[in-house]
Protein backbone atom coordinates (compact mmCIF):
# COMPACT_ATOMS: atom_id res chain seq x y z
CA UNK A 1 0.00 0.00 0.00
CA UNK A 2 1.59 3.27 -1.31
CA UNK A 3 2.33 5.84 1.98
CA UNK A 4 0.81 9.32 1.06
CA UNK A 5 2.80 11.87 3.23
CA UNK A 6 -0.35 13.96 4.88
CA UNK A 7 1.44 17.14 6.33
CA UNK A 8 -1.80 18.69 8.06
CA UNK A 9 -5.14 17.89 8.56
CA UNK A 10 -7.15 20.01 5.98
CA UNK A 11 -9.23 16.99 4.70
CA UNK A 12 -10.46 16.11 8.40
CA UNK A 13 -11.50 19.87 9.39
CA UNK A 14 -12.03 21.98 6.15
CA UNK A 15 -13.33 19.03 3.66
CA UNK A 16 -14.69 20.78 0.37
CA UNK A 17 -16.27 17.13 -0.53
CA UNK A 18 -17.28 14.35 1.76
CA UNK A 19 -18.55 11.05 0.67
CA UNK A 20 -20.73 9.21 3.40
CA UNK A 21 -20.66 5.70 3.61
CA UNK A 22 -23.86 3.65 4.40
CA UNK A 23 -26.67 5.48 3.39
CA UNK A 24 -29.93 3.62 3.88
CA UNK A 25 -32.21 4.03 0.40
CA UNK A 26 -35.52 2.96 2.82
CA UNK A 27 -34.77 4.40 6.21
CA UNK A 28 -34.35 8.42 6.60
CA UNK A 29 -34.00 7.98 10.22
CA UNK A 30 -30.16 5.95 9.75
CA UNK A 31 -27.25 7.48 11.39
CA UNK A 32 -25.52 7.90 7.81
CA UNK A 33 -29.10 9.32 6.43
CA UNK A 34 -29.17 12.23 9.18
CA UNK A 35 -25.39 13.46 8.59
CA UNK A 36 -25.92 12.91 4.55
CA UNK A 37 -29.13 14.79 4.47
CA UNK A 38 -27.44 18.00 6.76
CA UNK A 39 -24.36 18.46 4.85
CA UNK A 40 -26.95 18.10 1.51
CA UNK A 41 -28.81 20.86 2.74
CA UNK A 42 -27.20 23.00 5.35
CA UNK A 43 -23.37 23.31 3.97
CA UNK A 44 -21.32 24.66 1.55
CA UNK A 45 -19.86 21.08 0.80
CA UNK A 46 -20.27 18.51 -2.58
CA UNK A 47 -21.56 15.26 -0.56
CA UNK A 48 -21.43 11.92 -2.02
CA UNK A 49 -24.06 8.97 -0.61
CA UNK A 50 -22.75 5.35 -0.69
CA UNK A 51 -24.35 2.41 -0.58
CA UNK A 52 -23.10 -0.93 -2.30
CA UNK A 53 -26.69 -1.47 -3.81
CA UNK A 54 -26.41 1.76 -5.73
CA UNK A 55 -29.76 3.49 -6.92
CA UNK A 56 -30.93 6.78 -5.69
CA UNK A 57 -31.89 8.46 -2.48
CA UNK A 58 -34.85 10.59 -3.86
CA UNK A 59 -33.40 12.42 -7.02
CA UNK A 60 -30.00 12.10 -5.85
CA UNK A 61 -27.75 9.52 -6.89
CA UNK A 62 -26.64 6.65 -4.58
CA UNK A 63 -22.75 5.14 -5.49
CA UNK A 64 -22.31 1.54 -5.12
CA UNK A 65 -18.39 2.09 -3.99
CA UNK A 66 -15.46 5.25 -3.83
CA UNK A 67 -14.20 3.98 -7.03
CA UNK A 68 -17.86 5.36 -8.78
CA UNK A 69 -17.63 9.08 -7.05
CA UNK A 70 -16.81 11.56 -9.58
CA UNK A 71 -14.54 13.81 -8.27
CA UNK A 72 -11.62 13.18 -5.17
CA UNK A 73 -12.91 13.02 -2.45
CA UNK A 74 -11.30 14.65 0.87
CA UNK A 75 -13.23 13.04 3.27
CA UNK A 76 -15.10 9.96 3.86
CA UNK A 77 -17.86 9.76 7.17
CA UNK A 78 -18.37 5.70 7.58
CA UNK A 79 -21.65 4.98 9.11
CA UNK A 80 -22.13 1.07 8.36
CA UNK A 81 -21.22 -1.91 10.20
CA UNK A 82 -18.26 -3.02 11.96
CA UNK A 83 -17.19 -5.64 9.95
CA UNK A 84 -17.25 -3.32 6.69
CA UNK A 85 -14.81 -0.84 8.14
CA UNK A 86 -11.70 -1.95 6.86
CA UNK A 87 -12.82 -3.07 3.14
CA UNK A 88 -14.31 1.21 3.21
CA UNK A 89 -10.89 2.06 4.56
CA UNK A 90 -8.80 0.27 2.30
CA UNK A 91 -11.12 1.55 -0.58
CA UNK A 92 -10.56 4.91 0.25
CA UNK A 93 -6.97 4.89 0.90
CA UNK A 94 -6.29 3.62 -2.42
CA UNK A 95 -8.60 6.33 -3.79
CA UNK A 96 -6.33 8.77 -1.75
CA UNK A 97 -9.59 10.24 0.03
CA UNK A 98 -7.95 12.73 1.90
CA UNK A 99 -9.45 11.41 5.43
CA UNK A 100 -12.39 9.75 7.22
CA UNK A 101 -14.51 10.03 10.58
CA UNK A 102 -15.53 6.55 11.00
CA UNK A 103 -18.41 6.86 13.08
CA UNK A 104 -19.60 2.53 13.66
CA UNK A 105 -19.29 1.41 16.71
CA UNK A 106 -18.63 -2.24 17.44
CA UNK A 107 -14.82 -2.13 17.88
CA UNK A 108 -12.89 -2.00 21.26
CA UNK A 109 -15.72 -0.29 22.79
CA UNK A 110 -17.63 -4.14 22.81
CA UNK A 111 -14.29 -6.50 23.22
CA UNK A 112 -13.20 -6.66 19.36
CA UNK A 113 -9.96 -5.34 19.96
CA UNK A 114 -8.78 -7.15 16.74
CA UNK A 115 -10.73 -5.24 14.18
CA UNK A 116 -10.07 -1.76 15.61
CA UNK A 117 -6.23 -2.51 15.76
CA UNK A 118 -6.33 -3.91 11.97
CA UNK A 119 -8.08 -0.32 11.34
CA UNK A 120 -5.54 1.27 13.16
CA UNK A 121 -2.21 -0.64 11.46
CA UNK A 122 -4.10 0.11 8.30
CA UNK A 123 -4.24 3.85 8.70
CA UNK A 124 -0.93 4.06 10.37
CA UNK A 125 1.05 1.98 7.35
CA UNK A 126 -0.72 4.60 4.84
CA UNK A 127 -0.20 8.12 6.43
CA UNK A 128 -4.07 8.21 6.49
CA UNK A 129 -5.93 10.25 9.05
CA UNK A 130 -8.61 9.50 10.72
CA UNK A 131 -11.24 10.06 13.75
CA UNK A 132 -13.04 7.37 15.42
CA UNK A 133 -14.51 5.04 15.35
CA UNK A 134 -17.14 4.83 17.89
CA UNK A 135 -17.52 8.81 17.50
CA UNK A 136 -19.67 11.76 16.52
CA UNK A 137 -17.31 12.53 14.65
CA UNK A 138 -16.64 17.15 13.62
CA UNK A 139 -18.56 19.73 13.88
CA UNK A 140 -16.65 22.60 11.82
CA UNK A 141 -19.32 25.95 12.10
CA UNK A 142 -20.72 27.21 9.13
CA UNK A 143 -18.18 24.43 7.04
CA UNK A 144 -19.67 20.70 7.78
CA UNK A 145 -21.44 18.61 10.78
CA UNK A 146 -20.79 14.81 10.85
CA UNK A 147 -22.69 14.43 14.09
CA UNK A 148 -25.46 11.90 13.29
CA UNK A 149 -27.82 14.07 15.47
CA UNK A 150 -30.71 15.21 13.58
CA UNK A 151 -30.29 19.17 13.15
CA UNK A 152 -33.06 20.40 15.30
CA UNK A 153 -31.23 18.42 18.39
CA UNK A 154 -27.64 20.11 18.10
CA UNK A 155 -27.59 23.27 19.99
CA UNK A 156 -24.89 25.29 17.95
CA UNK A 157 -22.79 28.07 18.94
CA UNK A 158 -22.14 30.93 17.59
CA UNK A 159 -18.82 30.32 15.38
CA UNK A 160 -15.68 31.87 17.36
CA UNK A 161 -12.00 30.75 18.56
CA UNK A 162 -12.07 28.48 21.10
CA UNK A 163 -11.99 24.30 19.70
CA UNK A 164 -13.27 21.58 21.56
CA UNK A 165 -11.82 17.94 21.87
CA UNK A 166 -13.21 15.17 23.70
CA UNK A 167 -13.24 11.15 23.79
CA UNK A 168 -17.14 11.39 24.69
CA UNK A 169 -19.27 12.75 22.15
CA UNK A 170 -22.15 13.53 25.29
CA UNK A 171 -19.52 15.49 26.97
CA UNK A 172 -18.80 17.21 23.90
CA UNK A 173 -22.41 18.18 22.75
CA UNK A 174 -22.83 19.31 26.66
CA UNK A 175 -20.25 21.79 26.72
CA UNK A 176 -21.79 22.95 23.04
CA UNK A 177 -24.92 23.46 24.97
CA UNK A 178 -23.05 25.59 27.84
CA UNK A 179 -21.05 27.75 24.96
CA UNK A 180 -24.40 28.83 23.22
CA UNK A 181 -25.65 29.85 27.02
CA UNK A 182 -23.02 31.85 27.97
CA UNK A 183 -21.89 33.42 24.45
CA UNK A 184 -18.57 31.71 23.54
CA UNK A 185 -17.66 31.56 19.82
CA UNK A 186 -16.69 27.63 18.87
CA UNK A 187 -13.94 27.33 15.76
CA UNK A 188 -14.87 23.16 15.97
CA UNK A 189 -15.67 20.81 17.85
CA UNK A 190 -14.34 17.17 17.71
CA UNK A 191 -15.49 13.66 18.88
CA UNK A 192 -12.42 11.33 18.69
CA UNK A 193 -14.31 7.90 20.00
CA UNK A 194 -12.53 4.94 20.99
CA UNK A 195 -9.47 5.27 21.72
CA UNK A 196 -6.82 1.93 21.49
Amino acid sequence: MEKTNFRNFHSLFTPKTIAVFGVSLGNDSHPANVIYNKLLLRYPVKVYPINPRGGHLRRDRVYADIASVPARVDLAVVATRAEHVPGILEACIQHRVGAAVIISGGFAEVGKTDLQDRIVAMAAEAGFPFIGPNCLGVYAPNRFDSFFLPGERLVRPEAGPVALISQSGGVLVDQMVKFAQQGVGLSLAVSIGTRP
